[in-house]
């Protein structure tokens, strides 16, 4: 575990989403709120990150974040990180929603999806970027049985594609750690605090600049995005506490 003060962690869990393949669900509740063997699936997040030194989580909300926010103020205590709020008043995108928490973020950060369970390694990961002095580093995994579709080409050791709307290789795990000055170049080019864009943007950004870097895990997520997703969660969690 990391210890020192001046290695501590801020995470954004960007959970704005409209979950529009839950639509029976999302109606009435935001995904992260989603029972998940009876335990709302942020708290299953939380759970992951109080096992590191983080010392801040910024919760990037939008439809209805309300009920987000009245959830964590009932189990906030519970947690030794402080849990601040970034909100949308126009659905943003998952990029759009980092520029809009942008005076929450300090120099490096750490992005998680908030329909994702993680079994990763935090402390490896940061390790691996601060030492390479990274600006952008996301995970992947090598998605062999096809569940659901690769987005990242990876050849030679590189990434050389990504794309949502094409089948490749290794699919974006849903860990990304981040240099605050991708976002301000951004910000220079007209994407606000009202831009509504994809987290992908900015990946096909890093490719082109040559600045993007992955690290591959072998264990596969879990996600809630899909009534399939939700299934696999429950069955997985039942199994398995989530460990470092």
């Amino acid at each position: 575990m990391i210890k020192n003060k001046k290695n501590s962690v801020t995470v954004v869990i960007l959970c704005g989403g409209l979950a529009t393949r839950l639509k029976h669900i999302s109606k009435q509740i935001p995904k992260s709120l989603i029972l998940i063997n009876n335990k709302c699936f942020i708290d299953y997040q939380f759970d992951y990150l109080n096992s590191y030194n983080i010392n801040k989580v910024v919760l990037c909300i939008g439809h209805l974040g309300n009920f987000i926010e009245d959830h964590v103020k009932n189990i906030k205590h519970k947690y030794k990180f402080k849990i601040i709020f970034s909100k949308e008043k126009n659905k943003l995108g998952t990029g759009g929603a980092l520029i809009n928490a942008y005076n929450k973020l300090p120099k490096n950060f750490v992005i998680m999806y908030g329909d994702s369970l993680l079994n990763i390694n935090l402390d490896k990961l940061l390790k691996k970027y601060r030492i390479n002095k990274f600006k952008y580093l996301i995970t992947v995994y090598q998605n062999k049985n096809r569940n659901y579709k690769n987005n990242i080409l990876i050849k030679n050791k590189k990434i050389v594609k990504y794309s949502k709307k094409k089948s490749f290789n290794y699919i974006d795990y849903g860990v990304t750690i981040m240099n605050k000055s991708i976002l301000e170049i951004f910000r220079k080019n007209n994407y606000n605090n009202d831009s509504n864009f994809d987290l992908g943007l900015i990946t096909l950004y890093a490719i082109q600049n040559n600045i993007l870097n992955y690290s591959i895990s072998k264990i596969k997520f879990q996600e809630i995005g899909s009534m399939y997703g939700i299934k696999l969660a429950e069955r997985y969690i039942k199994k398995k506490i989530l460990t470092k």
